[in-house]
């Protein structure tokens, strides 16, 4: 956890399987008998952010259902489709109705950086459904530099991987990745319901050419769940920007 943050592809190769066993070790440490209820809970907490950086989400979301985290971070990491993490708004103003209120904590630990994580991923994302190109960064950096002065279990090096997973959301994001290569506008990408957050399989399909007209046959194969329907939804509506003429059946 105290070097991830800073890696450039934590998502690929050496990287990703650290990521992995590492988050494997805290997922061991939070059901461990001798564990506390607050040690698990912090143990759980690294185990989901480090299983995101890995990029299993599938993992990540599983592990954050079941410890009692404020509901913000849980949506955070299951990136459900009708939270601020799951689908676009149909509009950048529809956003504010999936906002969530401040939610009290159980637990006899301080949650008080717990709360502060949620106001920031929640704050992230709905500056990303609104299409609004600032992020969070320096806000994360601010609780880090706190986090150093005190014994609150969350410790400055949580906060930075916290950080960069936001970051890589806004890297991935359906309105940054698709804008570079399809005339489809924002109101279009919200029109067909594109996840706010493409995954990196997804972004791989589009970077090898999905959506290049000169490619008359293209592959794609993933588990059930992981975009294959939003990925055909964005290619029949590049088409018919790039070809007002066509007609588009689906099969």
């Amino acid at each position: 956890m105290g070097s991830a943050s800073d890696w450039e592809t934590p998502r690929e190769g050496t990287a990703r399987r650290l990521c992995q066993l590492a988050a494997d070790i805290e997922a061991s440490l939070a059901i461990a008998e001798e564990s506390g209820e607050e040690q698990a809970h912090l143990a759980l907490f690294k185990a989901v952010v480090l299983y995101d950086l890995a990029g299993f989400p599938g993992a990540s979301a599983s592990f954050a259902s079941r410890n009692g985290f404020d509901p913000r971070i849980r949506e955070f990491f299951s990136r459900s489709p009708e939270s601020l993490w799951g689908t676009m708004a149909v509009s950048a103003e529809a956003a504010h109705s999936r906002l969530r209120a401040e939610p009290a904590l159980d637990g006899d630990w301080d949650t008080t950086f717990e709360q502060a994580i949620a106001d920031l991923v929640q704050e992230a994302a709905l500056r990303l459904q609104q299409g609004i190109n600032e992020n969070v960064s320096e806000y994360f950096d601010t609780l880090a530099a706190v986090a150093g002065h005190y014994s609150v279990g969350i410790t400055g090096d949580d906060l930075k991987a916290v950080a960069r997973l936001v970051e890589l959301r806004e890297t991935n994001s359906s309105l940054n990745v698709v804008s570079k290569l399809s005339p489809v506008d924002p109101s279009g990408l919200r029109a067909i319901g594109l996840p706010l957050e493409l995954w990196p399989a997804q972004v791989r399909a589009l970077d090898e050419g999905l959506l290049n007209q000169k490619i008359s046959s293209f592959g794609f194969a993933a588990p059930t769940g992981t975009g294959k329907t939003a990925l055909t939804k964005l290619l029949i509506a590049d088409a018919v920007a790039k070809n007002p003429q066509w007609k588009v059946l689906y099969i």
